[in-house]
C-alpha cells in the first residue's frame, strides 16, 4: 500500500510539472522574463563574487607535545576565530563547509602559570599568526585571530594498574561448550589521566560484544570501553575462551564417609555410584575416578541412633566438566564399632 501511495504521489508531481512547463510555453512573456531573470541573476552574482569582503571564519585546532607527566584537564578551545579579507569567490569554499587540516600547537612552547594548585599553559594568539596565515589561499589576507589567547588548563598525570573485566556475552551451538574459562591477556593495565578519574578508577571495560552460535574457540582482540581524558595502556586485549563439541562419559566412583566419630567405621551399598557427565572431546581419555570426590557425612544426620541410609554428596569435580549426574543420590549404611 505504502508503495503505491509513493508512486501515485511522483505521477501527481510530474503531472503538476508538466502543466507548469506547458503554462510557461504557452505564455511566452513569462517565458522570456524567466529567461532574463536567471542571466541577470547569474551577472549579479559573478560580480558579486569579484568584490571584496572582511568576514570572520572557524580554523580547527588541535594541542600537541605537553609537558612531561602533564595532562590537559577541562574544555579547550578547538577552533580559532580568523578575520579576513578575501574576494567572494575565494570565501566560497569555507561557506561551503571546507576541510581544513587542523593546526597542531606545541604546548611545550606555551608560558607556564600556577594557581595554588592548578598549572596554566598560555600563548598570544598572534604568535601563530604567519603559520595559520601560510595555511590560507594566497588571495587571502589575514587580519586577526581571536581569541587573544589561548590558554589550557594542566593537571599532573597520575598511573595506576587496574583489572580489565568484559561483559560479552557467550551462547553455542549444540553440543559445544566451553572447556576453559574466558582468559584476557593482559589482566591488567595501566590507566593515566587526572587524578580526580584515577583515584576512584577500580576497573576498566571491554566493549561489550555478542558471541552467538559458537563452534570455534575465541582469540581475538578486543578494544577497552575508552574514558575520556584516560589514556589506556594497551587499549585492546586478547580475548579467548576455549570451545570444542561435549561427549558424554560414564564412570563409577567410590563414596567416602567424612565426619565419622573414630569409633565407628562404615560400610555402604552400593560401595560405588554411577556417574554420567558431559566432557570435552579432547579431555574424554583423562576422565578418572580420582577426580572427583562423592562422599556421605555423618554430620548431616540430626536423628537418634544411627542412621540408615545418609545422601550421597558431590564435593570435588574438574571444573571443565559439564552437566554431572549420579545415582544412587542416598546410599545404605552400616556401622560397626572398631
Amino acid at each position: 500500500m505504502r508503495m503505491k501511495h509513493n508512486v501515485d504521489e511522483l505521477k501527481n508531481w510530474k503531472t503538476y510539472l508538466v502543466s507548469i512547463l506547458k503554462k510557461i510555453k504557452e505564455n511566452r512573456d513569462l517565458f522570456i522574463y524567466l529567461i532574463f531573470f536567471l542571466i541577470a541573476t547569474a551577472l549579479w552574482f559573478l560580480n558579486a563574487l569579484r568584490k571584496e569582503y572582511v568576514t570572520n571564519i572557524s580554523y580547527p585546532i588541535k594541542y600537541s607535545n605537553l609537558p612531561d607527566d602533564y595532562i590537559l584537564h577541562g574544555t579547550t578551545d578547538d577552533r580559532l576565530q580568523l578575520k579576513i579579507r578575501a574576494q567572494g569567490y575565494s570565501l566560497l569554499p569555507y561557506y561551503f563547509g571546507k576541510d581544513e587540516a587542523p593546526l597542531f600547537l606545541s604546548v611545550s612552547n606555551f608560558k607556564l602559570k600556577s594557581e595554588g594548585e592548578s598549572q596554566f599553559a598560555y600563548v598570544l594568539s598572534r604568535e601563530y599568526l604567519n603559520a595559520v596565515s601560510s595555511r590560507l589561499a594566497n588571495n587571502i589576507e589575514l587580519i586577526e585571530i581571536f581569541p587573544d589567547t589561548l590558554s589550557v588548563s594542566l593537571d599532573k598525570k597520575q598511573r595506576k594498574i587496574v583489572p580489565v573485566k568484559h561483559q560479552s556475552t557467550f551462547t553455542y551451538a549444540a553440543e559445544y561448550y566451553p572447556s576453559g574459562n574466558v582468559d584476557i591477556d593482559p589482566e591488567r593495565i595501566e590507566v593515566s589521566g587526572p587524578s580526580s578519574i584515577i583515584d576512584t578508577l577500580k576497573f576498566v571495560e571491554l566493549i561489550p560484544k555478542d558471541f552467538g552460535n559458537l563452534k570455534d574457540s575465541i582469540d581475538e582482540f578486543v578494544a577497552i570501553r575508552p574514558i575520556k581524558n584516560v589514556i589506556l595502556n594497551p587499549e585492546k586485549v586478547n580475548l579467548n575462551l576455549p570451545i570444542e563439541p561435549f561427549t558424554e562419559k560414564k564412570i563409577s566412583i567410590p563414596v567416602l564417609a567424612i565426619n565419622l566419630p573414630d569409633s565407628l567405621k562404615v560400610r555402604t551399598f552400593p560401595a560405588k555410584i554411577n556417574l554420567s557427565c558431559r566432557v570435552p572431546a579432547s579431555k574424554f581419555n583423562e576422565i578418572d575416578d580420582v577426580l572427583f570426590h562423592a562422599v556421605i557425612d555423618y554430620d548431616n544426620f540430626t536423628g537418634e541412633g544411627l542412621p540408615d541410609k545418609l545422601k550421597v554428596r558431590l564435593l570435588r569435580q574438574p571444573k571443565w566438566i559439564n552437566t554431572v549426574n549420579y545415582s544412587p543420590l542416598f546410599v545404605e549404611c552400616l556401622f560397626e564399632k572398631k
